[in-house]
């Protein structure tokens, strides 16, 4: 029995060699134990490394599991030397010591390799996606036990000289928009941005163009401007569109993204524009041209009697008086679905409007500026809205107004014999009856220059341009002129 007994702890103590002896050799593989060859002493055992020799290692390691992607000669095409900082004097010890060099060009995800010193180095990895900016304020530091520096997050390796990561800036702050259009910053930012500033190559005279206006909608604009009227032309962000007599639809201005693509158009009865184009068919389909906010597929819309188009969505009205909004949602500006007995939509930037068929008005999305403070609104006929602001009109012809008014765009109280009403991005036009218009807010490019208008039957607001609809179906534009948006043509 004690022979037994003795051949089994035989048997498990060489099983417990075999086991650290595999330790060993795995560790020494995967490079958490480093054997420097040349530090071996005759007999092959290792020299005893001095307690007072400093090792410098960055503060933050990745688990080193990943092997190398990209080559060694990275480093020589980077052209990207190390930069020496009052930093990097702190981490200086007895003995320099070398980090191998980090490319701030290359990919954060990747590991580059050292230098070739002779001697066995492990690679260093970094930490994030994203070149990480030395701070020594939010660094963590490390801590000193005796001669030897130590970080707090202990890793071996063998360097030869300390070199200081080189700092990488923060990323650079988005311009601001438009100074008159600035708002104080929401918690979540829209994927499309309002209109900036166009090109300084601008124009303040009116421009003209001969259109025909179709025949039976000119009769009525005889009497009164009408809804329909009022969407046959559109100012966008920087170009313009307007619906000719046969039906079909002109453009001019900017061609990014496709805005103007509508030469195939035809029996279309309004037209809405921003940074896009959106066409009413007479069958109340619907057809767009250019970028789509948020790339919906809009054209499947049908029954649709009135539409408006702003930087982040389009919407449209049905004609059981319900209402679509398709674009980004970020501050609810979609949720509509519950509206009923709607007459009229408009979008502005971040938020959606429909005038209810009682006279008071309804909306969905961003209140930053106070432009859906419009609870005491009544007996409202027409809206229009602007990037930040709202535009009512009273069957009095009076005009109300809430939202940012930084510009002027809500100075609306004197207004009177108003008939039709339109917002741009931060001015405000009113068509009286007697065919003149007046014009309050940004006036940089002079957009609201519309004193000498007569016999004007339509209007419509862009972003730093202004459109007229006459009698006699020509067209007038005043304003920036930088995309030549108003040379308008025939």
């Amino acid at each position: 029995m004690r022979r037994f007994l003795r051949a089994v702890l035989i048997i498990l103590l060489i099983l417990a060699l075999m086991f650290l002896v595999g330790i060993s050799v795995y560790l020494v593989t995967i490079g958490v134990i480093v054997i420097d060859p040349s530090k071996l002493t005759a007999s092959g055992a290792p020299e005893a490394t001095a307690a007072t020799e400093a090792v410098v290692i960055p503060t933050t390691w990745v688990p080193e599991t990943e092997p190398p992607t990209e080559p060694a000669e990275a480093a020589a095409t980077a052209g990207t030397a190390p930069m020496e900082s009052t930093e990097a004097a702190a981490f200086h010890s007895t003995e320099a010591t070398q980090v191998p060099e980090i490319l701030s060009t290359a990919d954060a995800s990747e590991t580059i390799p050292p230098e070739e010193t002779g001697e066995p180095v492990e690679a260093a990895l970094l930490a994030d996606t994203e070149p990480m900016a030395v701070d020594a304020a939010e660094s963590t530091e490390p801590e000193e036990i005796g001669e030897t520096t130590v970080p707090t997050e202990p890793a071996e390796i063998d360097v030869t000289e300390a070199v200081e990561v080189p700092m990488v800036p923060d990323e650079p702050a988005i311009p601001p928009e438009t100074e008159e259009f600035t708002v104080p910053p929401e918690t979540v930012p829209e994927e499309t941005e309002p209109c900036l500033q166009p090109p300084p190559d601008h124009s303040t005279q009116a421009m003209e163009a001969t259109e025909e206006v179709p025949a039976d909608d000119a009769e009525a604009a005889e009497e009164e401007p009408s809804k329909s009227m009022a969407r046959m032309i559109a100012a966008g962000s920087y170009h313009s569109v307007w619906i000719k007599s046969d039906g079909t639809v002109g453009t001019a201005g900017s061609m990014e993204s496709g805005r103007r693509k509508t030469s195939q158009w035809t029996d279309i009865v309004q037209v809405a524009a921003y940074h896009h184009t959106v066409g009413l068919r007479a069958d109340g389909s619907v057809v767009t041209a250019g970028e789509i906010p948020g790339k919906f597929n809009i054209s499947s819309w049908s029954d649709i009697v009135d539409i408006d188009a702003s930087a982040n969505n389009t919407v449209g009205l049905t004609s059981m008086g319900t209402v679509v909004c398709e674009g980004y949602n970020t501050y609810g500006q979609c949720d509509v679905s519950a509206w009923t007995d709607i007459v009229d939509v408009a979008a502005g930037y971040r938020t959606t409007y429909g005038l209810k068929y009682n006279g008071t008005v309804v909306a969905a999305g961003s209140n930053a500026n106070g432009q859906r403070d419009m609870e005491s609104w009544t007996d409202i006929v027409a809206i229009s809205a602007g990037d930040y602001h709202i535009v009512g009109l009273k069957s009095d012809g009076t005009v109300v107004a809430v939202g940012l008014n930084n510009a002027g765009q809500c100075d609306v109280e004197a207004w009177k014999d108003i008939v039709a009403i339109s917002a741009g991005s931060g001015h405000t036009i009113g068509l009286r009856a007697d065919g003149t218009v007046v014009a309050t807010g940004y006036n940089q490019y002079g957009q609201c220059n519309v004193g000498g208008w007569t016999d004007i039957v339509a209007i419509s607001g862009g972003c730093c341009h202004t459109l007229g609809l006459r009698a006699d179906g020509s067209l007038v534009a005043v304003g920036s002129n930088g995309y030549s948006q108003c040379s308008i043509s025939g």
